[in-house]
């Protein structure tokens, strides 16, 4: 009798190894060209996957399981309306919000924000009719009034014109405020007191020198829960260097860490650097941390805690000529020491990363190979491992009391149409993007 229990012991403890140690990477789309944008955990331990096909052009969704295995997907719109997600998040009800783009009355593309409910089906949409001057880069974010914060980037506008949008919306999608900015949005997160803090890059030109000559900085905005603007945090480097913000995160002082790229500063093309600012956006001190013999190009990054942080990217060697890209890793603290690093031989381009309620994250991207470039997600742990699978059952989309449709296509019409009116300086002539100059140093 012993035996026979220890031989059960024995064959169960051999499973349950062999199905943890499988890697969680996973791809979504098969051949094709596809777009990843979002990746977030649902309130009941599974995944969101948000991304788009392209020729034609589909918003897609995915809800997984633990593992990311495929519960239930959504098309977003039809082959005529040149629909993308670019950005989703949970609501407070269960079910979640999906940001991004359509060409539904034009043939320039406008906003859409589409709720679903936990069941996946459609509650409201609302489509930002915003003067034929293209959308897209959206993100979202809900606030603890259940109201909406989400950005866009202009893509039909004068280099010196505002080329990012900040709509505040209520639960039901309603305007409530709109902010415009003349930063490249790359990035945007939300504080404790849930002020609005965007992240990207400005065209500026040099001091004294000849108005159509523009330098590009790094730029970091932000905005309270009232639409007010608190600073324009605008930072480069000397030598006419390239100098772009990407992604930022609140620091124990209450200030920002903030990563970004350098082109040509000390390696052969891009190098990832981090600015510290204090909380009224001046900046402390900068540092370069990637490896200057390689192009290093950071995404995204996001808290492991209050002052620690895990940097999304990929790395090449172009000048090489090795055009391979490798998946980039990097913990930090604070202070800017790299804690880690790691570079995984992977075809995977990351998007962006978010944390799991496990303690782990899960980064969305798309691979670049010769079939295409499916939509993929990897969830990697705190140590910059790729995690492995678990053998636990949950039960999926508890808050859906009628059961979820596997597979359904939900249109948005027309008559969803809000337009806004957007002010707008228009800059008439040619004008030159040169590399930065000014007198900070690096």
């Amino acid at each position: 009798m012993l035996k026979r229990i220890l031989g059960f012991l024995y064959i169960f403890l051999f499973i349950f190894n062999s199905l943890k140690a499988q890697n969680w990477y996973k791809r979504f789309t098969n051949s094709g060209v596809y777009v990843s944008s979002c990746d977030i955990e649902s309130y009941d331990k599974g995944f969101l996957i948000s991304g788009y096909g392209i020729n034609p052009f589909s918003g897609l969704l995915y809800k997984t399981d633990v593992n990311g295995n495929v519960l239930w997907q959504r098309i977003i719109g039809n082959l005529h309306d040149s629909a993308s997600i670019g950005s989703i998040c949970n609501t407070i009800d269960g079910g979640l919000v999906a940001v991004g783009q359509i060409s539904i009355t034009d043939t320039t593309s406008d906003i859409f924000v589409l709720k679903l409910n936990s069941c996946g089906e459609k509650d409201w949409c609302k489509i930002f009719k915003i003067n034929s001057l293209g959308g897209t880069f959206s993100q979202v974010k809900q606030l603890k009034d259940d109201s909406y914060i989400f950005e866009f980037y202009f893509n039909i506008v004068q280099i010196t014109d505002n080329k990012c949008g900040i709509y505040k919306i209520s639960k039901d999608g309603n305007l409530l405020w709109q902010s415009y900015n003349l930063l490249f949005p790359q990035n945007m997160m939300l504080d404790r007191n849930e002020n609005t803090f965007v992240t990207g890059d400005i065209d500026l030109p040099d001091s004294g020198g000849p108005p159509d000559q523009l330098y590009i900085h790094s730029d970091i905005v932000k905005i309270d829960s009232n639409g007010k603007k608190i600073f324009d945090s605008r930072y480069s480097v000397p030598l006419h260097i390239y100098c772009s913000g990407r992604a930022s995160q609140n620091t124990p002082d209450n200030g920002l860490l903030t990563i970004g790229i350098n082109t040509n500063l000390k390696g052969p093309a891009e190098d990832l650097f981090l600015i510290k600012s204090d909380s009224f956006g001046n900046v402390q001190w900068n540092k370069l941390i990637g490896d200057t013999t390689k192009d290093e190009m950071p995404i995204d990054m996001c808290n492991l805690n209050d002052s620690t942080y895990i940097i999304i990217g990929y790395q090449a060697d172009f000048v090489h000529s090795d055009s391979s890209l490798r998946l980039l890793l990097v913990k930090v603290n604070d202070k800017g020491t790299v804690l880690k690093r790691a570079v995984y031989k992977s075809t995977l381009v990351p998007i962006k990363i978010n944390p799991t309620k496990d303690g782990k994250f899960i980064i969305a991207g798309q691979e670049n190979n010769t079939n295409g470039s499916p939509i993929t997600a990897i969830k990697i742990n705190s140590e910059l491992g790729i995690d492995s699978f678990y053998h636990v059952k949950y039960k999926y989309d508890s808050l859906c009391p009628k059961g979820v449709k596997s597979n359904e296509t939900i249109a948005i019409k027309g008559s969803d149409t809000v337009h806004v009116d957007i002010p707008h300086t228009h800059t008439s002539g040619i004008v030159t993007i040169y590399n930065n100059k000014t007198d900070l140093s690096i």
